[in-house]
């Protein structure tokens, strides 16, 4: 099952997902052709979604809080602490230095350093966030599955609902 794919310039892409077999394992696919061929990469998280801010560097999410970050292109990937267990379900990578994850339980994950450490900042448990996407590292919107959205203006330090889609 393929969950998510992103573009780190012309040459660059990378496609996340699940496989789903006796050992349920997640699975990279990595192109630095534009796409004439694909390295495949298993990884032990269950991958939702990935970002790459361009074409070196990109974030990788998925179950249980699990974060990976490259800063090849996509050839390796290292994991990142978070200290949550909410299921992540989007990412977008800023730029070399800023990411956000949103997920389960309202979880807004932050790294300001690059994927070294994580903040948490939890809209309500009862938000299962689904999106995010940002316009620079101030300007963000977050969805979650009921069609609620959340949005920032300083960064992700403040989030305020500003309408139900539905």
């Amino acid at each position: 099952n393929f969950t998510d794919i992103s573009v780190g310039g012309e040459q660059n892409g990378v496609v996340v997902g699940t496989v789903i077999d006796s050992t349920y394992h997640g699975v990279i696919f990595h192109t630095s052709n534009g796409g004439i061929s694909w390295n495949k990469q298993s990884s032990t998280i269950l991958l939702q979604a990935v970002s790459l801010c361009d074409a070196n560097v990109g974030v990788s999410v998925g179950f249980l809080g699990k974060i990976l970050w490259t800063t090849d292109g996509g050839n390796s990937w290292l994991p990142q602490q978070t200290n949550v267990n909410a299921n992540l379900h989007a990412v977008s990578c800023i730029n070399h230095e800023v990411a956000f994850a949103v997920g389960g339980y309202g979880t807004i994950l932050r790294t300001t350093n690059g994927g070294t450490t994580w903040t948490n900042h939890v809209l309500s448990w009862l938000n299962q966030l689904t999106g995010v996407g940002f316009a620079n590292a101030d300007l963000g919107i977050a969805v979650d599955y009921e069609g609620i959205v959340f949005k920032t203006t300083d960064g992700g330090t403040t989030w305020a609902q500003q309408q139900n889609l539905n």
